[in-house]
């Protein structure tokens, strides 16, 4: 082996060669770096910790699944959340088609399924509670920057839109969180 492949903390391109060459040291350090991320993007979109780790498996098995198309002059995080997003986004959809039947068979007098989300402290909770509650393109830009850690260039990608866009719907939705938080002291 190079010395390389010995490198202590190797750029996602660098790792991303290397899985495309076989390299399976490789590919459990990208896997390592990406698993909680992925996790906790899943988590916060999906609202379900069951429903999160499933998405999150799913995610990464098709990062890697679609390596081989990824074009290493690109930048690796944003490829990898917009494939997030779109996983994170069918569940969704899907999701709200269950939610539509459950709502019918608890008309019919069937009880309501029990909730796996985890406990928070109350601070947490309400905050969590005012961002669930915004609007889809500002609960999602918020996700992204504040829980993800993207900056805006990214989050532009990967919400096909540009960077101004972006920036205008993070205010917005500091705007209304403030508001609501104000609103609810």
């Amino acid at each position: 082996m190079d010395q390389s492949a010995y490198a202590p903390d190797p750029p996602d391109a660098e790792l991303i060669v290397r899985c495309l060459e076989g390299d399976e040291t490789a590919f459990e350090l990208l896997f390592q770096r990406y698993r909680d991320a992925v996790y906790g993007y899943a988590l916060r979109m999906l609202r379900n910790a069951t429903e999160a780790e499933e998405a999150a498996v799913e995610i990464l098995e098709r990062v890697f699944a679609n390596l081989p198309t990824f074009r290493i002059d690109h930048e690796f995080r944003p490829w990898l959340y917009g494939i997030a997003r779109n996983e994170c986004l069918m569940r969704l959809r899907r999701s709200r088609k269950l939610q539509q039947l459950e709502m019918a068979a608890r008309a019919a007098g069937e009880h309501e399924p029990a909730t796996d989300a985890p406990e928070l402290s109350e601070e947490a909770a309400a905050i969590r509670t005012q961002v669930d509650a915004l609007e889809e393109p500002y609960r999602e830009t918020v996700i992204l920057a504040y829980f993800q850690g993207l900056n805006s260039r990214e989050i532009a990608g990967i919400l096909s839109t540009n960077e101004n866009t972006v920036r205008t719907r993070l205010a917005r939705a500091l705007r209304m969180l403030r508001e609501r938080m104000e609103g609810d002291a």
